[in-house]
C-alpha cells in the first residue's frame, strides 16, 4: 500500500511537472511573440505564437490567437487572421477585439455587410465602443449609406468629445450626403466645420487640413484652401492628393503654369493618378495647346484600371471636344464611338454636357452628327452622376 501511494505520488508530481513546463513554455513563447510584434517582426512573432497554442495551455491561448490574428492582419494574410479570430470567439464568445478586427478585415475585402455585422456586435456587447461606431460608419459611407453613416460618427462623438477622426469622417460624410456635381453650400459649410473640429482636437491631422482644404477649394475660398494644403503637405509631403488640389486651386485662380507644375507634381508621388493628368490635359485644352491635352488625356486613360472603362470613355469624349474644337471631323467621330463604346453616354450628366457643349456646334447641323446623337438618345440614363470614377474628388475617410 506504501509502494502504490509512493508510486502515484511520483505519477502526480510528473504530472504537475509537465504542466508547469508547459506553462513556463508557454509564457516564454508568447512574451518572444509579444517582443517581436512590437518591433513590427510579424513572421516572426506568428512563429512564437504557434509554438505557444502549440502548448495548449488554456492560460495564453486567448492572448497568442489575438496576437497572431492581429500579426496576420498586418500582413495582409486576410483568411488566417480570420480563422484566429473566429477560433478566438469560440473561446470568449464576448471577445471585443476579435470581432472589431473581423470588422476591419472584410472592409478591407470590400464585404461590407459582414463588416458591419461584426462591428454590430461589438455595440451589442458594449454600445460605449466609440471606435466601433466610427469604424461601422466608415463601412456604411462605402455603401454609400451617408444618412446611417453620420448617426453612427455622431455617436462615436457624444462618446468620446476628444476623437478628432469621427469629426473628420462626420464631415465627410456631411458632404457626400448630397448630389456632389451640385454641392449644397450649407452641407460644405457643415463639413467645413467638422474638418476644423477635428483639426482643433488634432493640429497635427493631415487628412483634416486637406479635408477642410478641399472645402475651402468648392467654396471658393482660395487663399484659405492653400493655407490648409499647404500645412497639409507638411505634415504630408508625399501625398498626391494634396498636390492635386493645390493644383486645382491655381486652375481656379488661372495660375495654370502653377497648376500644370502641381498636377506633375501628384503624378511623380502616384504615377497612376488618373485624374491628374485629365487635369493638366484641361489646363492644356484651356491654353489652347490641343496636341498636349490630347496627349494627357491619352495617359489618363493608360493608366486607368480595366474595370473603369467608363473613365476610358470620358477621356475619348474629351479627345472628341478638341478635334471638334480642330474641325478634325474624322478623329472627332472616331473618339466620339469609342466614347460610346465604353459607356460614357449612359451618365446623364456627360450626355447632358455633350447636348450643349459649344466644340459641336458646328457640328449639329450634320446628318451624322444628328445619327450619332439620336443613338445615344437611347441610352438608358442613371439618374445622376454617380460613377465614383467619374468624378475626381475623393475624401478617404480611414
Amino acid at each position: 500500500m506504501k509502494v502504490s501511494f509512493f508510486i502515484s505520488t511520483i505519477i502526480l508530481h510528473f504530472v504537475l511537472l509537465n504542466i508547469s513546463t508547459a506553462q513556463k513554455n508557454s509564457s516564454d513563447f508568447l512574451d518572444r511573440g509579444i517582443s517581436h510584434y512590437t518591433k513590427g517582426e510579424y513572421e516572426k512573432a506568428i512563429n512564437e505564437f504557434s509554438s505557444c497554442i502549440n502548448e495548449n495551455h488554456s492560460l495564453h491561448l486567448e492572448e497568442a490567437y489575438d496576437y497572431r490574428g492581429n500579426s496576420y492582419l498586418y500582413l495582409k494574410k486576410y483568411k488566417q487572421a480570420i480563422l484566429d479570430f473566429e477560433t478566438l470567439i469560440r473561446l470568449n464568445p464576448k471577445h471585443l477585439n476579435a470581432y472589431m478586427m473581423l470588422g476591419k478585415i472584410y472592409h478591407a475585402l470590400k464585404e461590407y455587410n459582414t463588416s458591419i455585422s461584426y462591428y454590430s456586435k461589438v455595440i451589442e456587447i458594449n454600445p460605449f465602443d466609440s471606435k466601433a461606431h466610427n469604424d461601422r460608419g466608415i463601412s456604411k459611407c462605402q455603401q454609400g449609406n451617408y444618412n446611417d453613416a453620420i448617426k453612427d460618427f455622431i455617436q462615436a462623438i457624444s462618446l468620446d468629445s476628444t476623437f478628432a477622426i469621427a469629426y473628420n469622417n462626420a464631415g465627410t460624410a456631411r458632404y457626400y450626403n448630397q448630389d456632389i456635381d451640385n454641392p449644397v453650400k450649407k452641407d460644405m459649410i457643415q463639413a467645413k466645420d467638422y474638418f476644423s473640429k477635428a483639426i482643433e482636437l488634432n493640429p497635427t491631422f493631415s487628412m483634416a487640413y486637406r479635408n477642410r482644404g478641399a472645402m475651402n477649394l468648392f467654396l471658393g475660398l482660395y487663399d484659405e484652401a492653400l493655407e490648409d494644403l499647404t500645412i497639409a503637405e507638411k505634415l504630408d509631403p508625399n501625398l498626391a492628393i494634396i498636390s492635386f488640389y493645390k493644383g486645382m486651386v491655381f486652375f481656379k485662380i488661372k495660375k495654370n503654369t502653377a497648376a500644370i507644375h502641381a498636377f506633375q507634381e501628384a503624378i511623380e508621388k502616384k504615377h497612376t493618378f488618373t485624374f491628374a493628368y485629365e487635369e493638366i490635359g484641361d489646363t492644356y485644352k484651356k491654353l489652347n495647346r490641343y496636341d498636349d491635352a490630347i496627349s494627357y488625356y491619352q495617359k489618363a486613360a493608360r493608366v486607368t484600371h480595366k474595370h473603369q472603362e467608363q473613365y476610358k470613355g470620358l477621356m475619348n469624349y474629351k479627345q472628341a471636344l478638341i478635334y471638334a474644337l480642330q474641325k478634325d471631323e474624322f478623329n472627332m467621330y472616331v473618339q466620339l464611338h469609342l466614347a460610346k463604346k465604353n459607356n460614357v453616354f449612359k451618365d446623364k450628366r456627360v450626355f447632358d454636357k455633350f447636348l450643349t457643349a459649344k466644340e459641336f456646334k458646328s457640328f449639329r447641323v450634320d446628318k451624322s452628327f444628328r445619327k450619332f446623337t439620336k443613338s445615344i438618345t437611347k441610352i438608358k440614363k442613371e439618374s445622376k452622376f454617380i460613377q465614383s470614377e467619374l468624378h475626381w474628388f475623393r475624401m478617404d475617410n480611414e
